[in-house]
């Protein structure tokens, strides 16, 4: 009986363990996934204002 409850207690801490680490892992890709998001609009945005500078200067030489 003693050794059913000690089998059942670390199926339990197991399967506990293997969900943590699972949900870490999805939090840690949706970082990721977010902070490469954030980098491609910050590129876009700079690309923008770099457009816009030239044409402001193109404006300027005319």
């Amino acid at each position: 009986m003693l050794l059913a409850v000690a089998l059942l207690m670390a199926v339990f801490f197991a399967v506990q363990t293997a969900r943590t680490a699972r949900n870490e892992i999805a939090t840690a890709m949706t970082a990721r996934e977010r902070a490469l998001a954030l980098a491609k609009l910050g590129r876009k945005e700079e690309a923008r204002f770099e457009n816009a500078a030239k044409r402001t200067l193109r404006e300027i030489g005319d």
